[in-house]
Order: C-alpha cells, then sequence, then structure tokens
C-alpha cells in the first residue's frame, strides 16, 4: 500500500485529546483523507502539530517500521491513540528477541531510508504493510520513498 504524509492538516493538537478514542478526533481526517483517496492513496500519515517534524500515526492506526539494524520503531507522542495491536506486536517482538524503540520518530528518518519495513497497525487495519510513503511538496509533486516490500520482520510477527 502507498501512504501520503500530511502537511497541511493536523489530526491532533498538543494537549488535545488525540490520545482518546473519541469521535471528534476522527473528525479532522475526513477533508485530508477524501481529498488523498482521490489521488489514489488510501492511507494519510500525519505528523506533529507543534512542529511537522515527527512522525505520529496513520489516520485511523499506528505507525510502526522495521529500522536497518531490525529493531522495531514506533513513535511516542502524548498525541497518539495507544494500540492494543501496536502493543501487541511490541511484546511479540521482544520475544522474538528484536529491540523494541518507543520514541519520537522524525520524519527525517524515514526520507533518509533509515526503515525497511514499514507498516500501519490497528483494530481495523489489523497489521496492513506499506512499502511506499510520500509527500506533496511543490506543486502537487509526489516525491515517493520507498520503504521495502519484503516485510520479513513483520511477516513473522504476524503469523507468531
Amino acid at each position: 500500500m502507498t501512504a501520503v504524509v500530511v502537511t497541511d492538516y493536523d489530526r491532533a493538537a498538543p494537549r488535545g485529546v488525540g490520545n482518546v478514542k473519541v469521535a471528534g478526533n476522527y473528525a479532522a481526517d475526513l477533508l485530508p483523507n477524501m481529498e488523498f483517496k482521490k489521488k489514489g492513496y488510501p492511507i494519510a500519515l500525519y505528523l506533529d502539530s507543534k512542529t511537522n517534524n515527527y512522525i505520529e500515526e496513520f489516520s485511523t492506526s499506528n505507525f510502526l517500521a522495521i529500522d536497518k539494524m531490525n529493531r522495531y520503531v514506533t513513535p511516542l507522542s502524548d498525541a497518539i491513540l495507544e494500540s492494543v495491536t501496536n502493543k501487541s506486536l511490541m511484546e511479540l517482538a521482544m520475544d522474538e528477541g528484536y529491540e523494541v524503540q518507543r520514541r519520537p520518530v522524525l520524519l527525517e528518518e524515514l526520507m533518509n531510508g533509515s526503515f525497511v519495513e514499514a507498516a500501519a497497525c490497528g483494530t481495523a487495519v489489523v497489521v496492513t504493510p506499506v512499502n511506499k510513503i510520500g509527500t506533496y511538496v511543490v506543486l502537487d509533486v509526489f516525491y515517493s520513498i520507498y520503504v521495502g516490500d519484503n516485510n520479513l520482520i513483520l511477516k513473522k510477527l504476524i503469523n507468531i
């Protein structure tokens, strides 16, 4: 699946209720979601609304990635809704001997190719691999970041 980084809209505000499962949290995604789906992108990746430098989460699910050192990386932010699916995957990863990093994740890490696997995870999407994530920079030109599509570690965790 191909995702797009949202730079013109915010999903949750600092000191808001982005970390609580309330209907209002999904409302902020309605317009951008429609716009990007028309352009062929089924899922959007939101950044922190304060600096637009840190990855937070996808429209309706958590972001996770596997880096080049085979570490399981997922964002830590007060604006992210906790995910039972993500917590379960983190536990499985640790049980399998992978280092788990729950920390602020810079967009720059994604842009510079630090991740070899990426996925959206949550109740509705379970674990959905994302092989390309891109952003519109100038004049609607889409710059794509290839993440990878072998998903060896994600497949292993899903099949446990």
